[in-house]
């Protein structure tokens, strides 16, 4: 997956990828092994799955006195920096 790290004190690392749910015998094409190798893309496989689902995953995560948090959103409408924006104000008020 891609990591960005953010400049909050080297404390909160972002990921985005995108998530395809496809069925057990899906094969992957030549570009789905290049996105899969450059962590652009994830498969999920599901037996399920009688068509491809695909979703944009966006997450900041950070561990702070051994413990660890993290924000997801899956489709969702907040931004990379909006995510990061509320995962300092979770670390910065935190008691």
């Amino acid at each position: 997956m891609p990591k960005n790290q953010d400049v909050l004190n080297g404390v909160l690392n972002s990921y985005h990828y995108i998530n395809k749910v496809v069925s057990d015998d899906y094969e992957l094409t030549e570009q789905d092994k290049k996105d899969q190798s450059s962590g652009k893309v994830v498969f999920s496989y599901d037996d399920s799955a009688s068509q491809i689902e695909v979703s944009q995953v966006q997450s900041v995560n950070w561990n702070k006195d051994g413990i660890q948090y993290n924000l997801l959103q899956i489709d969702g409408k907040l931004s990379a920096g909006e995510l990061a924006d509320m995962a300092r104000e979770v670390i910065n008020n935190r008691r």
